[in-house]
């Protein structure tokens, strides 16, 4: 039976302190020689199990380890050195894994101003096995509020990183559905009171090449929250698609008065081009039954 005396904190200096004694300690298998634990009798009624102090006062209810304080874990998803923010002592007699998880997630529902932790409430119903002698045997544990600890969530509106600790000296799940050993479904969830509720969607073009009116440029992206938004994403997106045709070339009959640096007007209805000022930038002559000349040009506005 695992012991867990109640030390008095001295709050004044900033102490926390406790140990862990047991009268049936955990045994490590494969140890050469064995690790030996006394005999519980009238004379040794338990043997110390764990030593552990914190500098800083762990206050909340669930927190007993300096890992499940809810500052220690905000410094872990936000790469901060854990050892400056709380310096502690442990020690055990024999090693135990504490559970430590830091989930990425994206969220299912419309975006978020802010978000908070749902904390993980369950009846554990299961039973030991799935053999027909265990079908006997229905068990049930309590997993309350205090049965894991929780980071502060880092919200980016649409994604969460928080870091969970698990309190507990058994599994706890977050996400499970009912199978024939674990009699019940559980998911692990973030609550805001901020949505931010998308309108319904609305369809606006702009008309990018004036030659073909019937392409349509369509921007899907759960990024783009308002009409404004939308507007300054197309004219990004023409801007980029413009600068394609910043250099034209043509070919047009020949005309040897055309120089490099002249300053030509170009209109093209097919291509929604009207009174366009271009700088030539090469010229060629070529003659095959006729003189035909071909210009390299830049667009100047």
């Amino acid at each position: 039976m695992r012991r867990k005396p109640s030390v008095a904190n001295d709050m004044v200096l900033d102490t926390k302190f406790g140990f862990v004694s047991s009268s049936a300690p955990n045994a490590i298998d494969g140890l050469e020689p064995p690790l030996q634990f006394p005999p519980s009798d009238s004379n040794h009624a338990s043997s110390l199990r764990e030593i552990h102090a914190t500098k800083k006062p762990l206050k909340e209810r669930s927190v007993s380890y300096f890992y499940q304080d809810r500052e220690f874990l905000n410094g872990l998803i936000q790469n901060q050195s854990l050892a400056n923010l709380s310096p502690s002592y442990i020690m055990q007699t024999t090693p135990e894994i504490s559970g430590i998880n830091v989930y990425d997630v994206q969220y299912t529902t419309p975006a978020a101003v802010s978000v908070d932790v749902l904390p993980i409430e369950y009846m554990w119903y299961y039973f030991p096995g799935n053999e027909p002698e265990d079908q006997k045997n229905y068990q049930k544990k309590i997993i309350d509020e205090y049965s894991l600890a929780y980071s502060t969530p880092i919200n980016t509106g649409f994604r969460a990183k928080i870091a969970v600790a698990n309190n507990s000296p058994h599994m706890v799940f977050l996400r499970k559905e009912s199978d024939e050993i674990n009699q019940f479904t559980i998911n692990f969830n973030l609550w805001t009171h901020e949505v931010v509720a998308p309108s319904d969607p609305e369809i606006i073009e702009k008309v990018v090449d004036q030659s073909n009116m019937s392409e349509v440029l369509q921007l899907d992206s759960e990024w783009i929250q308002s009409k404004e938004a939308a507007y300054k994403m197309l004219k990004i997106v023409e801007m980029g698609l413009d600068g394609f045709s910043k250099t034209v070339t043509l070919n047009i009959f020949g005309n040897p008065l055309i120089q490099v640096g002249d300053i030509v007007g170009l209109t093209y209805s097919l291509n929604g081009i009207s009174s366009q000022r271009y700088m030539v930038q090469s010229v060629s002559h070529s003659f095959d039954s006729g003189l035909s000349t071909s210009i390299k040009m830049n667009r100047l506005d």
